[in-house]
């Protein structure tokens, strides 16, 4: 009876100890969790601010529309360097007509008017170009921004994956230990009771 009462009591710590362990280790889990989900907040919380900037932005026409001569017109290199760059020329063109007594000639006046539509075509590409790469800049700035918050929040979900994984394992040992132990238990003092009843 003494040996049954013994295995009894050994049984029932031996579950109760397997339980303890999985709940310590549930604890763990939880904590790791938490402290991924916590040091990835603000990568994710920046990438969905970004993510709502660029939905915004492409929703209101932002990154679609074309370019137009408002957008040329507040160029601010375009038109700071426009006119200076004409006049220049205008000037380079004329002196060199003066010197050779074309001032006024007709080809003079051809010369400054291709002068000025190249001149013009160019520094006009040029603002569209501009535009183009500040808009590709914008996009890919926050597009990267909503990347990097897109791999926080997989990164927190694998976490969690794995937390689940582990810790619906240590409740299926946890069960399997109490399960065990009220096995155990019966099992001890019935045949502490057999020995009993042999003698």
């Amino acid at each position: 009876i003494g040996s049954a009462v013994i295995g009894s009591n050994a049984s029932s710590k031996a579950s109760k100890a397997q339980t303890q362990a999985a709940d310590k280790s549930d604890a763990t889990q939880r904590y790791m969790y938490d402290q991924t989900r916590e040091d990835n907040a603000p990568f994710r919380e920046t990438g969905l601010d970004a993510n709502n900037r660029l939905a915004e932005m492409m929703n209101s026409g932002q990154f679609s529309r074309k370019f137009t001569q408002a957008d040329m017109n507040a160029d601010p290199v375009y038109q700071n360097g426009l006119q200076f760059g004409l006049d220049q020329g205008t000037q380079g063109i004329n002196r060199q007509a003066a010197a050779g007594g074309n001032f006024l000639s007709g080809a003079t006046l051809k010369a400054l008017t291709r002068f000025g539509n190249d001149y013009g075509s160019t520094k006009a590409n040029e603002s569209y170009n501009r535009f183009n790469n500040d808009q590709n800049s914008q996009y890919n700035k926050l597009a990267g921004l909503s990347g990097a918050g897109q791999q926080a929040t997989n990164q927190v979900s694998a976490a969690g994956q794995n937390m689940a994984n582990q810790v619906s394992a240590s409740q299926q040992g946890a069960g399997n230990a109490r399960a065990s132990g009220y096995v155990g238990q019966p099992n001890a003092v019935n045949n502490g009771l057999s020995s009993w009843m042999n003698y």
